[in-house]
């Protein structure tokens, strides 16, 4: 079993503008955003079908403008400012 820790180390061709992926849209920085945070739902690999990542699930509501969200049991919700 390989040892944890608390440092994550990344090789990258370039600083990324930002860790934050509301902020930026540089592949660089997705590559490393990528490694930091769960998205809500992902995309199967080799499909287009969405699978749970953070959601277990999630609905259409209000003639499909709304997507109601059911978050996975102990996830904690941060906004970001």
């Amino acid at each position: 079993v390989p040892a944890r820790t608390q440092t994550l180390v990344h090789c990258a061709e370039a600083a990324p503008d930002s860790l934050n992926p509301q902020y930026s849209t540089s592949g660089n920085s997705y590559d490393i955003a990528q490694q930091l945070y769960e998205k809500l739902v992902n995309v199967q690999r080799g499909s287009l079908e969405l699978e749970p990542q953070l959601a277990t699930g999630w609905e259409l509501a209000d003639e499909g403008r709304t997507v109601i969200f059911t978050l996975r049991q102990g996830v904690k919700w941060h906004r970001s400012k």
